[in-house]
């Protein structure tokens, strides 16, 4: 269906190359294929890469190319150039909650990239033992930017149910953090918060 909908992109933009969102049409397409398990992956995430890239020459303000592109680098695991990305939404669109939510997203991705913490089955292991103490405030840090995110994410849209999950998330790993570095009497002040 999306390599059909990848061909009729194409011929309206044989048709008409000044029609305003075929090649992010195209882009969303191939992310799509992505998505959906398609047997050549990496030709497609690079196809929606390039149209998405294509779409920002033409029109450097348009954020839906501009979060696509953000979404594509995140799933090649070009966690910096997403975010990159999706601040440069945030400074076309300031109001856009997904801005805000995707780029909260990927500083968790990146925290999760660099140490696993999500998946780790010793998460009461001291961080210090598997973690530099530069490491340890790396990973603070982008929780605390992942947090504001979702913060100015809730005021823009209060009722959407994936910022508090979010939310929980980014507290669960600062309570393990403190619990494992040592520090559980910050613990209570941290639930306070919440």
């Amino acid at each position: 269906m999306f390599r059909n909908a990848v061909e009729h992109y194409t011929l309206a933009s044989k048709l008409d190359s000044e029609l305003k969102s075929i090649e992010n049409g195209i882009g969303i397409s191939y992310l799509r294929l992505v998505e959906l398990g398609d047997n050549e992956e990496n030709k497609n995430i690079n196809e929606a890469i390039r149209n998405f890239e294509m779409v920002l020459e033409k029109r450097p303000n348009f954020t839906q190319a501009i979060r696509s592109l953000g979404s594509a680098y995140e799933k090649v695991g070009r966690l910096d150039d997403a975010i990159e990305q999706y601040k440069r939404e945030i400074k076309v669109e300031p109001n856009s909650f997904f801005a805000h939510t995707c780029l909260a997203s990927a500083y968790l991705k990146k925290i999760d990239s660099e140490m696993c913490f999500l998946n780790r089955t010793e998460v009461y292991k001291p961080l210090t033992d598997a973690f530099s103490q530069e490491q340890i405030l790396r990973f603070e840090k982008l929780l605390s930017l992942a947090e504001e995110e979702l913060q100015t994410a809730r005021r823009i849209a209060p009722s959407r149910v994936d910022i508090y999950y979010r939310l929980g998330q980014i507290y669960t790993i600062k309570i393990i953090m403190l619990h494992s570095s040592g520090q559980e009497d910050r613990t209570e002040s941290l639930i306070e918060a919440a």
